[in-house]
């Protein structure tokens, strides 16, 4: 699909998010006219003055084919909201992210990956805690059930090693970019995961795991 390339570069703008998307499209029908448009469009679409103004001075110095090319090189795939792979259940939830990013050797997300379960928990867990997620993770990823986490140390990271020694699928959410894997001492555990698993974020590419590099609105 030719215009996710202009859905990534709008969103490499900080302050545009779902809300922002959703105007666009409704203004101008697709975000290639988006793109193009003056900066006064961009307002008269809702977009605030401020954004607009960081938009332009984006446009001036980035070409969406270039940014596209940045992700190209580090093996980053990207959905947007409307395209045919984004999950079915995540696009169902409030202000869904507009864009995610993928890492994954196996290509897009798998349809068995709309049977998942989430395990997340402390990052200093008693050692029964890590005992009862290693046995329940093992066994659900045996079953064929995703291990969705966090890849934080802890909790997080014996779901998704237990899931690999189970022979299943896991998936880790992070909160950075995906060439900027926290905690840095997860990046091997992260390397399994893309071998037979997903990394996903709603963060860009380059941005470090703040709250700063998210997006808003």
């Amino acid at each position: 699909m030719e215009d996710i390339k202009y859905w990534v570069a709008f969103h490499q703008v900080y302050g545009i998010g779902p809300a922002t998307f959703t105007e666009l499209e409704a203004r101008f029908g697709d975000l290639e006219s988006a793109w193009r448009a003056p900066v006064s469009d961009l307002i008269a679409a809702g977009v605030r003055p401020k954004v607009a103004a960081e938009a332009d001075r984006f446009r001036d110095n980035n070409e969406p084919d270039e940014v596209m090319g940045t992700l190209d090189r580090l093996d980053i795939q990207a959905l947007h909201l409307r395209h045919p792979d984004y999950p079915a259940r995540l696009a169902e939830t409030p202000m869904a992210p507009s864009v995610i990013y993928l890492r994954s050797n196996t290509g897009m997300l798998l349809q068995a990956d709309e049977q998942a379960i989430a395990v997340v928990g402390s990052r200093d867990a008693t050692p029964y805690g890590f005992e009862m997620t290693r046995r329940l993770s093992y066994d659900l990823a045996r079953a064929g059930v995703t291990i969705v986490s966090g890849l934080a140390r802890g909790i997080d990271s014996a779901a998704h090693k237990a899931a690999l020694e189970a022979g299943g699928r896991t998936i880790a959410v992070l909160g950075s970019g995906l060439d900027r894997i926290y905690p840095q001492r997860s990046i091997p555990l992260a390397d399994r995961i893309v071998q037979s698993g997903a990394l996903l974020t709603r963060v860009p590419a380059g941005s470090e795991c703040a709250p700063s590099a998210l997006p808003t609105s």
